[in-house]
Parts: C-alpha cells; sequence; structure tokens
C-alpha cells in the first residue's frame, strides 16, 4: 500500500469511518511513511518513504449512513489523502453492498 499509485478501500461504516479491520489495516501501512514529519496542506504529516507518484485514494463505504458520519467520512478519508501522499481522494457512500462493483467499473479497465 506505500508505493501504490492508487489505493481503493472498501469497507462498511463505522460510526462515519472505517470497520476494526479496515482501520487496522490502514493503520499499519504507517510504515509507508518515514518517522518525520512535514508540512503539507498547512497540516502536519509523515513525510514519504517512497518517490512514487501516489495518484488517487478511493474510498468505498457502504451501509446505513447518518448526516454526521457523511462528514465525519469526508473528514477522514481528507486526512488519509494527505498523510498518505496522495493527490486526491474520492469517497464512494452506498447503503447496498451490491451497488460497490458498479463503483468499482469506473477505476478498473472494461
Amino acid at each position: 500500500m506505500g508505493n501504490s499509485e492508487e489505493t481503493i478501500i472498501i469497507s462498511r461504516n463505522n460510526y462515519g469511518g472505517y470497520s476494526e479491520q479496515i482501520k487496522r489495516t490502514v493503520d499499519r501501512s504507517i510504515s509507508g511513511s518515514m518517522p518525520f514529519f512535514t508540512y503539507r496542506s498547512w497540516k502536519m504529516s509523515h513525510t514519504k518513504r517512497y518517490k512514487a507518484k501516489r495518484k488517487c485514494l478511493v474510498v468505498i463505504l457502504y451501509g446505513n449512513f447518518l448526516e454526521s458520519e457523511i462528514k465525519t467520512a469526508e473528514l477522514i478519508v481528507e486526512a488519509n489523502r494527505s498523510n498518505m501522499g496522495f493527490e486526491e481522494a474520492k469517497l464512494h457512500i452506498t447503503e447496498q453492498v451490491d451497488h460497490i462493483e458498479r463503483i468499482l467499473h469506473e477505476y478498473t479497465d472494461n
């Protein structure tokens, strides 16, 4: 995950964040960063370990959402984008698990 150009994270909604298992995986991906800090977008972030250009972080959250959980998800995804060094992030929210495949087709070759 630390050296990929694009990363897709799929998780069920957990109060506007990732499920426990996905959160644990994202936390462990910190090894893609150095133990030093820098400022990106006026916020403190880890310096990148790899020189690869990280283009896009795609996050798909599914399940039931409150309005406040959608705002929380937007903030978390933006923080992950910045700290992981991605140029952009896209958040997709769906209540139906069957919609995930359709969303994934936007990011895969047909």
